[in-house]
């Protein structure tokens, strides 16, 4: 024993040295830069991305909606009683629908611009709000928006305001298909939504839903959908017929582990699958893997929640540790800033400066002029704050609208004009005058330029816009009414400005364009002033206002079937941006004098995304901005050469590691690796980038591979420390990203730290002698130990037999005496127990037979169930005079005691049903002065026993019956309806009773009591069912309606019964005793 527990101890002793001599050092992850939550002020939980159609992405969080503008994350929106944002959907107007915890509804905005939640939870019956589950699904198409309330859907019509509670079964998810909203019912099958209308067209795959309830569900081409289950099977689902069938592919060993849980088609024509475990997995229409993305892709995490592409094609991977953008061309990557732009780009123009200036969501850029080389970069106006919507640029300025309104010249310093801020800005001239139209959904905003006084100033301001309208146009008539057109997602309003009094109007008066007049309803519209002319355009037609007609139609030759990006004006020429197809955009020239079409530029959209805007230059050149709002091109219109804003020179940068500093020594020769000891392991490892000479010029990424699993975030130190390193292999790694963008190669130096002194070989070996002779002589004491301890116990062991043995003599007398005494009780009990029986069977005698009462009625039943072996309840049945007399009676106590009182109580009330001269009351005081004499409660003795009693007497010569009671009561049926006779609230022979009180005797008509019932109070008291009540008078009168059309044998049997099943386990608290009688 002693030899295995040494050679366990010498074997986790060795193993123990040998894991910090022999250790692998850590293994190294592929670079990447996510954005990270940790630092964030919000909870880094996160549900479901989405993108504005201003191109601002959006998250669905445990704390609100998050907002990320380019540059970082923001707590944008918080819910109200701390409710989590599971869901969000942009509907074609913008508006933001969101799903919470317990709520839903969508986003609206104060007048000061602050979003807050508004909730349509009113419109739902309380009965499904109740038990209302997280709302994780949310989609809309045209004015409708559907909300997945698991057992239903609710619609919510935009247009009309209404919500429509749709019927399911158990709703799964939403997905769209060609513009249309389709979802799954796992217990019914595929449904498409049209408008209020709810259309399982594939209800023939329901058993095939139950079988294979999907995951993940994604339009696989115009009429099939491809599913994913939780055993990882694929099918294609036709959405015409409901046939399916097995979707093959190749990478099932990959994702056999993988726990799934959102899919994706993507804009080239692949899938995406996320995971709660493995990371995402894409694939191509035959089922072939393309890449899986997971922590050796650079993945922070592997637990993945939610997939989205933006319409610049990028992918955002929601992870449990923060947020990845994946260019489909490129490994994940955080978007741009190197160039000095940031934030998500809304407009931009050249001044009359010829410089070029760009608003972002982060306020206003203008271009950098002080280099020197080719390099295009910007600097930030700090002045007009850190939020920016829209600007214009005029020859008195540019106004530039953020957290306000200001004019900003360059060079001086801004001047706010309006404390409001605008998204939209047009200018246009009246006389000679200069004025800006400023407009968003909420309000509009007029300003002017007094030439006079060389002053913008603001002429009116309105937050009346009476809806959600956007993409104002001015036209200035010939006699110079201002007509100011404002576009929304179902219509068009113009409002005329006389300029002379438009400071007096507080509410402005609008013309309105519906259907009627060419508009139709959800097809996202643009204006534009093309010279005099207002034309209503979107990606699909061109209109033109027609003046003769009030109303707008179809310019045909303009529209195609061409996806239209965006339309400006140049001169006499119309500039359209068409995008061909994914790949391919087209720039076009329409002029207006000679009607004709010409091509500009053919641009591939990878250079930009799919184009979404166009702004024309001073040179005859033009602006072209990508759908992300991160990509800027300058193209020279008369030659179509383009290149981009944010890269036009590629500067190098070099860099290399200067030296180590320890606390003993300053490396600076490294070699192929630098060997440090132990007292060693804190150093500062110093850089340098060139060949700038500021060094504020470059910022630096490092990492130290075994001590740091990412790239440390970049900051503009050359230099890193390192404290308390454990021995082992390291690799340094570290690059440099100028202020222009520019990225160094990946500078690296091995580094190991040698173990101490005490840690060598032979160390180890001394280590391993010492620890033998230790444990031979721990060994040794312990056996010492062990033949001491025995010693001393079988001693111990001795003195207790011996005592043990003199107990065993006590004991065994002790028995002795307790089984004579134990003789003795049960002989005793036996003579008492025999002595109860007789008396118990003396008692019965005193009882009337069933049979002789029933020769006083039509039918009666007796149920009597004492508690001991005598009673306290008896019952009297006697005929005097032609008279029948029946008592229930109730004596004070149970057993020997009740049963003493009962007898007493039968000669008491013999002798005065004999008496002829006492009514039934004077029967019943009579026996009541009988028991307090006897038992002497006049006096001193106050015993305070006695009994209740109920006495019925009825004669079939009168055909009347009589009754009076102390706490008894009577309950008959008359006309079939259970009434109840209340007995007076005294108790017979009881000496605290009112002895003055006069008891009540009432009579009844024997034709109209088609039975009656006494009962005492046993029954009434018996604690039973499952939550041990009592049964209480409402369940005996329900009882006794109940059986009140059975026989009285019948009846019994059925209170027996319900006595039983009340009383179960429960012991019985008094005597029961319950008389009918049946005439």
């Amino acid at each position: 024993m002693i030899l295995r527990s040494l050679f366990i101890l010498l074997f986790v002793f060795c193993c123990d040295f040998a894991s910090v001599l022999f250790a692998n050092p850590a293994g190294t992850n592929r670079p990447s830069v996510f954005y990270d939550f940790k630092d964030n002020k919000f909870n880094p939980q996160s549900y479901e991305v989405n993108q504005a159609l201003s191109g601002e992405i959006y998250m669905a969080n445990h704390d609100g909606i998050i907002s990320f503008d380019g540059h970082r994350w923001n707590l944008f929106m918080e819910m109200p009683d701390n409710q989590k944002v599971r869901s969000i959907v942009f509907n074609d107007q913008g508006k933001c629908f969101i799903g919470a915890s317990h709520d839903f509804g969508y986003m609206d905005f104060d007048k000061n611009g602050k979003p807050y939640f508004v909730s349509l939870l009113h419109h739902i019956p309380e009965s499904i709000t109740e038990n209302l589950e997280p709302i994780t699904s949310v989609e809309s198409t045209g004015r409708y928006v559907y909300f997945n309330l698991i057992g239903h859907v609710a619609v919510w019509d935009e247009q009309e305001k209404e919500m429509t509670l749709l019927k399911g079964r158990f709703i799964h998810q939403f997905f769209k298909m060609d513009g249309e909203v389709w979802g799954t019912d796992v217990l019914k099958g595929v449904f498409r939504m049209d408008g209020v209308n709810m259309n399982y067209i594939l209800e023939d795959v329901k058993p095939f839903f139950l079988r294979h309830t999907p995951i993940a569900i994604m339009a696989y081409d115009a009429h099939r959908v491809l599913t994913v289950n939780m055993r990882l099977e694929m099918f294609l689902i036709n959405t015409l017929d409901g046939t399916y069938e097995p979707f093959d592919y190749n990478f099932k060993k990959e994702m056999k582990k993988a726990s799934l849980n959102k899919g994706m088609k993507l804009m080239d024509g692949t899938f995406m699958v996320s995971s709660e475990n493995e990371g995402v997995f894409r694939f191509d229409r035959n089922g072939q893997l393309i890449e899986r993305l997971g922590r050796e892709e650079g993945l922070p995490s592997e637990v993945v929640f939610d997939l989205f592409q933006d319409e610049s094609f990028n992918v955002w991977v929601l992870t449990s540790k923060g947020v990845m953008c994946y260019d489909m061309d490129a490994n994940f990557q955080i978007l741009d800033t190197s160039s000095g732009l940031y934030g998500l780009i809304y407009d931009m123009a050249e001044g009359y400066d010829n410089d070029l200036y760009v608003v972002t969501s982060e306020g206003l850029f203008l271009k950098d002029t002080s280099r020197q080389d080719q390099r295009v970069s910007f600097v930030k106006v700090d002045e007009l704050g850190d939020r920016g919507y829209s600007m214009k640029v005029t020859p008195e300025g540019l106004i530039f609208s953020g957290k306000n309104t200001h004019i900003y010249r360059k060079g001086e310093q801004p001047k706010r004009i309006s404390k409001l801020y605008v998204e939209y800005l047009v200018d246009f001239e009246v006389d000679g005058e200069l004025y800006i139209l400023g407009s968003d959904p909420n309000r509009v905003l007029l300003l002017h330029f007094n030439r006079k006084k060389s002053e913008w100033e603001n002429l009116w301001e309105s937050s009346y816009m009476q809806g959600d309208f956007d993409f104002p146009v001015v036209r200035v008539l010939e006699d110079n009414t201002v007509e100011c057109w404002f576009v929304s997602n179902t219509r068009v309003k113009k409002m005329n400005i006389d300029l002379e009094t438009i400071h007096e109007v507080k509410v402005p008066k609008f013309e309105f364009f519906g259907e009627d007049e060419g508009v139709k309803k959800n097809e996202s519209y643009k204006l534009l002033n093309a010279k005099g002319q207002i034309l209503l355009y979107n990606n699909e037609k061109i209109c033109e206002f027609n003046e003769q007609y009030n109303k707008f139609l179809l310019n045909r030759y303009l529209s195609d079937k061409i996806r239209l990006a965006s339309v400006s004006q140049d001169g006499d020429k119309l500039i359209l941006v068409k995008n061909y197809d994914d790949q391919l955009s087209g720039v076009l020239a329409y002029d207006f004098v000679s009607q004709k079409m010409s091509v500009i530029a053919e641009i591939p959209n990878s250079q930009v995304g799919v184009i979404r805007q166009i702004n024309l230059t001073n040179k005859g050149g033009l602006y072209v901005m990508g759908h992300g709002g991160f990509d800027i091109l300058k193209m020279q219109v008369d030659t179509g050469d383009y290149r981009p804003v944010q890269r036009t020179v590629k500067n190098a940068v070099n860099l290399k590691i200067k030296s180590i500093e320890t606390a003993l020594a300053n490396y600076q020769e490294f070699g192929e690796r630098l060997t440090l000891p132990i007292e060693e392991n804190k150093f500062t490892i110093k850089y340098t980038a060139f060949p700038f000479n500021d060094p504020k010029q470059f910022r630096y990424y490092t990492q130290l591979v075994g001590h740091e699993h990412t790239w440390q975030e970049m900051n503009e130190n050359p230099e890193v420390l390192y404290a308390n390193l454990f021995e082992g292999d390291y690799l340094f790694k570290v690059k440099a990203v100028s202020s222009y963008g520019d990225v160094s190669e990946i500078v690296t130096i091995p580094i190991t730290i040698t173990p101490p002194s005490s840690r060598s070989a032979l160390a180890i070996l001394l280590y391993f002698i010492i620890a033998i002779i230790f444990m031979v002589t721990v060994a040794y004491l312990y056996s010492y130990k062990l033949k001491m301890d025995k010693e001393r116990l079988e001693k111990q062991v001795s003195i207790r037999t011996s005592e043990l043995e003199f107990q065993k003599e006590v004991l065994k007398q002790k028995t002795n005496l307790l089984k004579s005494a134990n003789t003795q009780i049960l002989s005793k009990n036996n003579e008492i127990s025999q002595g109860l029986i007789a008396a118990a069977q003396l008692q019965s005698t005193l009882l009337p037979e069933l049979e002789k009462l029933k020769e006083s009625c039509d039918d009666a039943f007796v149920f009597f169930r004492p508690k001991d072996t005598v009673s306290g309840d008896i019952y009297w049945m006697g005929r005097e005079n032609g008279k029948f007399y029946l008592a229930c009676i109730d004596c004070t106590g149970h057993g020997v005691s009740g049963a003493l009182l009962a007898v007493m109580t039968n000669v008491f009330l013999s002798e005065a049903i004999r008496n002829k001269r006492l009514s039934l009351v004077q029967k019943i005081e009579k026996i009541d002065s009988n028991l307090r004499n006897i038992m002497r409660q006049d006096h001193k003795y106050h015993n305070n026993e006695g009994m209740d009693i109920g006495l019925v007497c009825w004669d079939y010569e009168t055909m009347k019956m009589h009754y009076a009671g102390a706490k008894v009561n009577l309950m008959y049926f008359k006309n079939r309806k259970l009434n109840e006779i209340k007995a007076d609230r005294i108790s017979i022979g009881d000496v605290s009773g009112n002895k003055d009180y006069l008891m009540t005797e009432h009579e009844l008509d024997m034709n109209e009591v088609e039975q009656f019932y006494l009962s005492t109070d046993g029954l009434r008291d018996q604690f039973g069912g499952t939550k041990g009540k009592k049964f209480l008078n409402r369940r005996i009168r329900e009882l006794l309606y109940k059986i009140k059309d059975l026989p009285m044998d019948k009846q019994h049997e059925q209170v027996q019964k319900t006595l039983n099943y009340w009383k179960g386990n429960w012991e019985q608290v008094d005597d029961i005793l319950l008389i009918g009688i049946k005439f």
